[in-house]
């Protein structure tokens, strides 16, 4: 699941400027300045991962695969987004907005269930390395698929990670 997370996260945080210029031909929207919207959008992620906590009653479990499987359905739609680059910026910082906030609760809440057996460093470390090894496969399947097939895989990709990650958070 924490490698999922990493995997759609950081390949959504590299690869949305590539993916708006591409895309911002018609449109006048500045990749950059839409790049820098992307921490304003991780930063309500983590403001609705908080209410998503709340709602599962304090369950970081059922908030981190409801989450997931929130961004795969965010990933699915970029396919029909890829002709207009403003829903498509949108859809991206929101997918990517949902896996940041993701991030507190696997390295967090969930390692905090093993206080009882005191392993609650080891599980926080583990969890917060398998994060950045999705991270580091993102850029190099991602840029690969990219390259061999175009944006369309990569976007099932995502969105197939992110139900992967579903499954396993559950």
């Amino acid at each position: 699941c924490c490698i999922g997370n990493g995997f759609v996260r950081d390949g959504i945080t590299t690869w949305a400027p590539t993916i708006i210029d591409g895309l911002s031909g018609s449109e006048t929207l500045n990749p950059t300045l839409t790049s820098l919207l992307i921490p304003v959008l991780n930063l309500m992620g983590v403001l609705l991962a908080k209410k998503v906590y709340r709602l599962f009653g304090g369950d970081a479990r059922r908030s981190v695969g409801y989450l997931m499987l929130t961004s795969a359905a965010l990933a699915l739609l970029l396919i029909p987004a890829m002709r207009s680059a403003i829903v498509c910026a949108l859809l991206l910082g929101l997918c990517c907005s949902a896996t940041y906030g993701i991030n507190p609760m696997l390295t967090t809440f969930i390692p905090m269930g093993y206080e009882q057996g005191r392993r609650v460093s080891l599980v926080a470390g583990m969890m917060d390395s398998f994060i950045y090894v999705g991270s580091s496969l993102a850029g190099v399947i991602t840029g690969a698929i990219r390259d061999s097939a175009g944006w369309t895989p990569v976007f099932i990709l995502w969105c197939g990670v992110a139900v992967m990650a579903f499954i396993l958070a559950l």
